[in-house]
């Protein structure tokens, strides 16, 4: 398993939503920049969930004394489809090229084993 996308979203001065449409803030991050604590949080969350080949976001906040919670996990992960922010269009097509290759390698990883099948089958 591995991290293929990261952001941050903050809240505007005197508010707790971070939500863009509700004037918060989204900035991706490398994923160097991801704390070392969510790092291992999200590691035994995915050892636990055991799902190859699978896509899902884990969104955590981080209190105002620096705790960590995780608020939910998601398997069908939403992009950013503000287009109107250059970064989330580069981001959202990134993601898109990352599924897109991920498919291809399953249908082709698929239809060889079919053909290996077929075979043995005669």
């Amino acid at each position: 398993q591995k991290i293929i996308q990261t952001y941050i979203r903050i809240a505007k001065k005197g508010d707790f939503r971070c939500n863009e449409h509700a004037g918060g803030l989204l900035k991706y991050i490398s994923k160097s920049e991801i704390l070392l604590e969510i790092k291992k949080v999200s590691k035994r969350i995915v050892d636990i969930l055991n799902k190859k080949f699978s896509l899902y976001a884990l969104d955590f906040i981080i209190s105002n004394n620096g705790n960590i919670y995780l608020l939910e996990a998601n398997t069908g992960p939403g992009l950013d489809w503000n287009l109107s922010v250059k970064e989330n269009e580069i981001e959202a097509k990134k993601l898109i090229r990352i599924i897109i290759k991920e498919i291809s390698r399953r249908v082709n990883l698929s239809k060889n084993t079919s053909e290996k099948k077929a075979v043995v089958g005669r």
